[in-house]
């Protein structure tokens, strides 16, 4: 009971190196196996959040070999893998646990698995906060890899939860829009009409997803000069797509404004 105290009082710590250290004396005081699983959560999130990813990965592949369901642990390698590879940094020793925390994760919380220590409402609260950013986390891991179809799957999904992400909403946008333009130089080479039809419906994909940037970046000063590009491309592939009008297009964004309490 004392054991469980510390361990839930030590994970609560924000400073990561001295949770660090605590969990460190904790796991050397309470050295029983069931006692010793209790603050892993906390040391591993503590080397994640330092960016200690050897000494996290560690930890996390004994415990995990035990504990092979324990969502927590599973997220928070799930997400630390997705944010270093959106900086580009991410080992593939890192890449590789998180794509498979992420897969185990997204399966746990799908079939609603809860965990046997939470209750109802605290798992329905972080199942519905989670889910939709390891859908996010999947499709960064899978854009990365240059995998865009995956990637799409899994954001769509995110975005289906959270229409509002802008980091969902952004890689939503630059995937279609690639794709727009690779059907677009195929038809000027190609000049099949099967194409064009792909190419145009693939345009209004692209000006959708515009639409639901600009709404959800409107107003938001972070996002200002990102707002105030995706306004630029949505008027130009709108403008373009209408013989060179805009009507309606200030009522598509309206629609995909969040709405307001």
């Amino acid at each position: 009971r004392v054991a469980g105290y510390l361990a839930d009082e030590i994970y609560a710590i924000k400073d990561n190196a001295q949770k660090i250290a605590l969990s460190q004396n904790f796991a050397s005081t309470f050295n029983q196996p069931n006692e010793i699983d209790l603050i892993k959560s906390a040391l591993i999130e503590g080397y994640l959040n330092t960016e200690k990813f050897d000494e996290a990965l560690s930890e996390s592949a004994k415990y995990l070999e035990k504990n092979p369901d324990d969502v927590f642990i599973l997220t928070q390698i799930a997400w630390a893998g997705a944010t270093q590879v959106q900086k580009q940094a991410a080992k593939p020793q890192l890449l590789k646990a998180a794509v498979e925390s992420a897969d185990k994760a997204v399966s746990l919380m799908e079939a609603d698995q809860k965990p046997e220590k939470l209750s109802a409402e605290n798992w329905n609260s972080y199942r519905n906060s989670w889910l939709p950013r390891l859908y996010q986390a999947q499709g960064v891991m899978l854009y990365f890899s240059n995998n865009k179809a995956g990637a799409r799957e899994k954001l769509e999904k995110a975005a289906g939860f959270d229409p509002y992400d802008m980091n969902t909403l952004m890689l939503l946008i630059d995937i279609s829009n690639n794709e727009y333009q690779d059907l677009a130089k195929r038809y000027q080479t190609e000049k099949k009409s099967q194409i064009l039809d792909q190419a145009i419906a693939k345009m209004d994909e692209v000006i959708d997803w515009l639409a639901r940037g600009v709404a959800a970046s409107e107003g938001v000063a972070q996002y200002q000069p990102t707002n105030q590009q995706l306004a630029e491309n949505l008027k130009a592939y709108y403008s373009f797509r209408h013989d060179g009008k805009t009507d309606g297009m200030a009522e598509l964004v309206k629609k995909y404004k969040k709405p307001q309490p």
